[in-house]
């Protein structure tokens, strides 16, 4: 044993590898609420730098002077894009930054080539050197692990509230259209008249909202407060974050137990969950079937966006390989798979987020690229586009779930859990302060599509009101379903003071213009 000596081991360009993923990750836990998105490319950074090593240490003919080299190349390669978010604005020219990077590996690998027997010496330096931001790593990402497990306990069932299981079980659909605005807002503020596809979905049977809100300003607050069927606890929220702007809570919590699936889960069904690409609704801990996108994860296109690579894909979004196409295909898969669950056998509660039509946008309204007319055009007609694509997909899955003979006609529920961003907002982002936003900004944010299909039931009778808030929506479906007995609660919208204070709500519900409460 006295001749293994595992300081002079060359671990270095694995530790480099591994650390910017670790990074990345423990740096978006927020939207990392599972290590599902980890495995693949820490599994990759790590074989390619030992692949790296390898060839290296052949080509140096010496396994140290190989690493140093090898950790000069790992180096290289993943500090590129960061390199590029922090001096792009002053060079302007990717193409610049391209040569000094290879002039600087070209200079690390000659002085590594020349290193001689100093190599064999410098190898436990270089270690520690590459391990000691990894251990830091390694320690948030050791609290994010202790905070995914206290979470998802956070409900309590409401099966007993939902009678026994002699009732009727229908599919029910729970299909969330993320950013899709509400009809006043495309009128008013996109010139886009919507009456049409709200129209064809009143001919088939659907009850639409043409005056609804949405009752919180994101997608995680909006998802957890109506799958729960109750508001939310801005202190409590608070007191669980480790900091104001902590929006991992949430996050965590919509992946845990929720009252609507748990509920529905008791009586029988089971919850088919079609992934979303924004990591929270990817994954959920009660879902059974989890129809999976087996192409590139968001945390991976992250990554790969912070590479070398970054130099050889373009910077326009539309031409963008690993990222914009990435989520072309991704959004595809779902309107495909999503047109698929209705032939699966039920009773079955099926819930998908699809980033449509949310930006970026990528979808003209045949379904195709943009292409070079997109330079036309504005980001608000390109939206309108994306806009009238999500309906013509809509209505192509609406169509397939009724066409499908079940003893019981489906529930289906389209919604969006917010509007677009006001102009202002993309501008002053984290800044941006909800409590000063105007009436037409509120509007544009707050206003939603919202439609159920209910077969057999009286909108009006039930508390389906036009201008009626989500929170409610699944307390409706469980009193005509189920025979409950669950109060309607009254319509309030919540804004945040902004997003370093995302608990911190702010009742806005009288601020929208031309919108009253209906409870």
């Amino acid at each position: 044993m006295a001749g293994i000596r595992p300081h002079r081991w060359v671990l270095h360009p694995m530790l480099l590898a591994a650390y910017p993923v670790l990074f990345l990750f423990t740096q978006n836990a927020a939207d990392q609420v599972t290590f599902d998105a980890l495995w693949l490319p820490l599994g990759a950074a790590l074989a390619g730098a030992g692949l790296v090593l390898a060839i290296t240490a052949v080509a140096y003919r010496n396994v140290h002077r190989g690493g140093i080299a090898a950790s000069v190349l790992v180096a290289a390669f993943f500090s590129f894009g960061h390199a590029w978010n922090l001096m792009g604005g002053f060079i302007g020219d990717q193409t610049i930054l391209l040569w000094i990077w290879l002039v600087a590996a070209v200079i690390g690998l000659l002085l590594a080539w020349h290193a001689g027997v100093r190599a064999r010496s410098a190898t436990g330096y270089l270690n520690l050197v590459a391990a000691i931001p990894l251990v830091l790593t390694l320690i948030g990402l050791g609290e994010f692990a202790i905070k995914r497990t206290a979470a998802g306990t956070v409900i309590d069932s409401v099966g007993g509230l939902l009678g026994d299981k002699e009732h009727a079980r229908p599919d029910i659909y729970y299909l969330v259209f993320d950013r899709y605005a509400g009809s006043p807002t495309l009128d008013r503020h996109f010139g886009f008249d919507n009456e049409r596809f709200l129209g064809e979905l009143e001919a088939r049977g659907f009850h639409v909202a043409r005056d609804s809100v949405a009752n919180y300003v994101k997608t995680g607050l909006s998802l957890t407060s109506t799958l729960n069927m109750q508001y939310l606890d801005g202190k409590e929220l608070n007191a669980e974050a480790a900091d104001p702007g902590d929006q991992g809570v949430i996050n965590r919590r919509f992946q845990g137990h929720l009252a609507v699936p748990t509920a529905l889960k008791e009586l029988g069904y089971r919850f088919v969950l079609v992934p979303g690409w924004w990591s929270p609704t990817g994954s959920n801990v009660d879902a059974d079937l989890t129809l999976r996108y087996e192409g590139v994860s968001e945390f991976s296109v992250g990554l790969l966006d912070t590479t070398l690579l970054r130099a050889f894909v373009g910077r326009a979004e539309e031409a963008d390989p690993f990222s914009m196409q990435e989520l072309r295909n991704f959004t595809l898969h779902q309107l495909e798979r999503m047109a698929e669950v209705p032939a699966l056998p039920g009773p079955k509660f099926v819930f998908a987020h699809v980033l449509l039509p949310h930006p970026p946008n990528l979808f003209n309204r045949d379904g195709g690229p943009f292409g070079a007319a997109g330079t036309r055009l504005s980001e608000d007609e390109k939206y309108v586009r994306q806009v009238e694509f999500a309906n013509s997909q809509i209505l192509r899955i609406v169509d397939e779930i009724q066409s499908r003979p079940t003893s019981e006609a489906p529930v289906i529920i389209l919604q969006s859990d917010e509007g677009p961003f006001p102009e202002r907002y993309a501008a002053e982002g984290a800044t941006f302060q909800w409590e000063q936003a105007t009436p037409d900004e509120l509007e544009i944010k707050f206003r939603i599509l919202n439609a159920v299909q209910l077969p057999g039931a009286d909108a009006d009778a039930v508390g389906l009101a036009d201008s009626g808030t989500p929170v409610n929506m699944f307390r409706v479906v469980f009193n005509v379903l189920f025979g409950a007995d669950l109060a309607l609660l009254p319509d309030r919208v919540y804004a945040h003071a902004d997003v370093r204070h995302f608990y911190d709500f702010i009742d806005v519900t009288d601020r929208i213009p031309g919108w009253s409460a209906s409870r």
